[in-house]
C-alpha cells in the first residue's frame, strides 16, 4: 500500500464516521491517536468552564486537526513509511 493509498483510506474512515456524527476527538479515541497537549507552566491550558466539568466529561486536553488525524491513521495502516515530523 502506497502512502496516497493510505491517506484515502483515512479519509474514508474520518469521513464515513462524521457522516454517522462522531467527532474528530471521538475517532482519534477510537484508534488511539493522541492529541497534541498545549500548555505553559503560567497560563493553564484550560478555562474555568471547563475545569469545573466532572472528569469523565473533560476528556484530553489538546488541540485536534483534521490534517493530523488524517497524517496518523494513514500512519498506522503504513507504519514502516512513517515519517516523523516537526511538532
Amino acid at each position: 500500500m502506497t502512502r496516497d493509498e493510505a491517506l484515502a483510506d483515512a479519509d474514508r474512515e474520518i469521513s464515513r464516521l462524521i457522516v454517522e456524527g462522531r467527532g474528530l476527538f471521538y475517532i482519534a479515541e477510537l484508534y488511539g491517536v493522541p492529541v497534541r497537549r498545549h500548555q505553559s507552566k503560567y497560563f493553564p491550558s484550560m478555562d474555568a468552564a471547563h475545569l469545573a466539568l466532572p472528569t469523565y466529561l473533560q476528556g484530553q486536553p489538546g488541540t485536534l486537526t483534521l490534517d493530523y488525524l488524517r497524517e496518523e491513521l494513514a500512519d498506522q495502516l503504513v507504519p514502516r513509511l512513517k515519517i516523523v515530523r516537526a511538532a
